[in-house]
């Protein structure tokens, strides 16, 4: 069941939606009847909040605003003024072919560094790999706000069916540790 976000959380959300769309803070302000002041300062009372919905604000504005521009543009394309038309394909036509010619996601030192590291954990024995992934797990736990409890990480695998039971993979049509 799903919560209504607290009051002052919906009124971050349209403010930030209308800072995203260049609205003035005595705009927002006025249409969220609030003090000018007292909206200012959400930005520096709950900044995580604020940034990522201000972020998310601003990238629905940018789809939406792009998904227009496309649309006009290809409205310009089937223009009866052939000069228009012809100016609008090139535009199009170049800029599909600059996001052909960005670089894969992956770069060459990225698969590298994956194929070395799959390489090192195929040659390990299977105590080495569980070693060295209980060493990972306490290593990494603390930066993710995580502390692992000592006897999970030294724990032996559940059976397969158990673990499968307690992930739900029977729900999903199999999967689960083999």
């Amino acid at each position: 069941m799903a919560h209504d976000p607290p009051p002052v959380l919906r009124l971050l959300k349209k403010a930030a939606t209308l800072k995203a769309a260049g609205y003035s803070w005595e705009s927002v302000a006025q249409q969220l009847k609030r003090a000018p002041r007292t909206v200012r300062q959400w930005p520096d009372r709950y900044p995580d909040v604020w940034n990522r919905l201000l972020c998310e604000a601003e990238d629905r504005l940018l789809a939406d605003v792009s998904g227009e521009a496309v649309a006009f543009l290809r409205k310009m394309q089937r223009s009866k003024n052939e000069a228009v038309s012809s100016q609008v394909n090139r535009y199009l036509h170049t800029k599909r072919l600059e996001t052909r010619r960005r670089p894969p996601p992956d770069d060459d030192a990225t698969s590298e560094f994956w194929k070395e590291a799959c390489r090192k954990i195929e040659a390990m024995s299977e105590e080495e790999q569980q070693e060295a992934l209980r060493h990972e797990i306490l290593q990494l736990a603390p930066q993710f706000g995580l502390m692992p409890i000592p006897e999970t990480v030294n724990a032996t695998p559940a059976e397969p069916r158990q673990l499968e039971r307690s992930c739900g993979a029977d729900d999903r049509g199999g999967g689960g540790v083999s």
